[in-house]
Order: structure tokens, then sequence, then C-alpha cells
């Protein structure tokens, strides 16, 4: 109950501190409350309850202590060169615009025969060119599985997994636009 108490005595302070730490893009992967959530667990865990802290001072300088070191933490991790943030592309969808060269009417009307028919033959040509390992791992997304589930699942890592399924996407999204 103590550890309730002292979580809600200085939550709100830490998270705007935490808060002042997450630039730009980063803002769109993780925000203070998820920087101080660690610091709690990582308190909670390392003190178990034995800490003596001599004040009230002394504590608070401990959990800024802490919250500084686990913002820079999460961006160093977030910014490495397989996770930067500038590699990221936002898309807008606007009413006039389109969604990887798909015209937006295209989206919202059901699509006629021959369409079914195109993108069937696409589709079974883009798997047919995968290996058995990225095949199955895309069969298993397109069942609603996520990256973790099926790298378990397959026993293969997760990083194997998420490029296998990106890559899919890229290359199904290029040969749609090519027919669109």
């Amino acid at each position: 109950m103590a550890q309730g108490r002292l979580y809600d005595e200085y939550v709100e302070r830490l998270v705007r501190k935490a808060s002042a730490y997450i630039s730009g893009g980063l803002k769109r992967r993780y925000d203070g409350q998820d920087i101080v959530q660690a610091v709690f667990a990582s308190l909670f865990a390392a003190g178990n309850g034995h800490f003596r802290l001599a004040s009230r001072n002394e504590l608070w300088r401990l959990l800024v202590g802490m919250t500084t070191n686990k913002a820079h933490a999460f961006a160093r991790h977030h910014l490495q060169d397989k996770r930067t943030v500038a590699d990221e592309v936002s898309i807008n969808i606007s009413v006039s615009g389109s969604v990887i060269g798909i015209a937006p009417e295209a989206v919202v009307r059901d699509p006629s025969p021959e369409e079914i028919l195109c993108l069937e033959e696409i589709l079974k040509g883009e798997l047919a060119a995968l290996s058995d390992n990225q095949r199955s791992a895309v069969k298993l997304h397109l069942t609603n599985q996520n990256a973790d589930e099926i790298a378990n699942e397959m026993g293969a890592s997760l990083r194997s997994v998420q490029r296998w399924i990106k890559d899919f996407k890229n290359n199904l999204q290029g040969k749609l636009a090519d027919h669109s």
C-alpha cells in the first residue's frame, strides 16, 4: 500500500519532467507515463521496500535522477540504427488523395470481378516468390497473428518475421500501385 501512495504522490510531477525529455518523433512511440512506469518498476524491484532515505527531498532527487536516466535510455533505445524515427513515414489520407497509389473511390466501393482476379493473381505471384518460412509467416500474419506470435510459433527471430512481413507489404503495395 505504501508503494501506491508513493506512486500517487510523485507520478504527475515525474510525468511532466519525463515528458520534457521526449523530442519530436519519439512522442509517437512513448510518453512520459511510460518512462515513469519504468522508473517505479525499477525502484520497487531494486528497493523492495528497503531504501533508507533521510528526507523527502532525498527521495525526490532519487526519483528525478532515475527519471532522467530512464528518459535517456528510452531515447537511446528508440534512436538506434534500425529503430530510428527518421525512417518513419506518416501517411496522410485526404478525400482527394490516394493511399499507395490506389484511388479513394476504388477503396470505398466493392471490387469488380476483374479486380478480384487481378488481386488473386498478384497475391499468388508474390506468395510464390517467397521462401517457405517467409510464406508461412505472411500467411499467419494474414490470419491476424502478430509478429511476436508468429516468431514464437515458427521458432524464428522477431526481427526476421517483422522484416519478412514488411518486405511482403512493400512488394505488394508496389505491385498494386503498378496495376491501378
